[in-house]
């Protein structure tokens, strides 16, 4: 009951109203979600990833991010910049709709032929930002946007959580 309570209390902080980051100042685009990802190096921003898998109504509070470094070598990045709570940062071999979710755009259908049967590895965790709480979720190998190949590196989706 708590869980569904704090669910429809972000989705109305979501609607309509823009959030208040502990610096004070209101943030209304995703400028400065995910801006620690600079300082694990090797990123590049792909906007075209939040249009597929991010919900249509919350883009602005998604950002996303590619590397070609091995999804091994990225977790060990993450765990000694900022070391997640007991379980996060797990590894996990998942179905390709179960690592992105049904919020999304894009092609089910197109996403799972990409995968012929294999399964991306995932791993989610927290991240405390200046501007307040992410959640982060990564995921290897990863579609191009055009969900016509897999990319070898990995794909990083960073969500701003509001405060409640």
């Amino acid at each position: 009951m708590m869980v569904a309570a704090a669910v429809l209390l972000t989705a109305s902080v979501h609607a309509g109203r823009a959030l208040q980051p502990a610096a004070g100042r209101t943030v209304t685009s995703a400028i400065g979600i995910g801006d620690a990802v600079s300082s694990l190096g090797g990123w590049t921003e792909s906007p075209a990833h939040i249009r597929l898998f991010a919900p249509p109504a919350h883009q602005s509070e998604y950002r996303a991010f590619v590397s070609n470094s091995a999804f091994d070598a990225v977790l060990r990045r993450i765990a000694d910049a900022q070391p997640g709570p007991p379980g996060g940062w797990r590894p996990e071999s998942v179905p390709p709709l179960d690592a992105f979710g049904s919020s999304g755009s894009y092609n089910r259908f197109q996403l799972v032929r990409l995968y012929l049967g294999n399964r991306p590895q995932t791993a989610h965790g927290p991240w405390a930002a200046a501007e307040g709480l992410e959640t982060w979720t990564l995921v290897s190998p990863y579609p191009n946007a055009a969900l016509d190949a897999v990319e070898p590196g990995t794909l990083l989706l960073v969500l701003r959580v509001p405060p409640l």
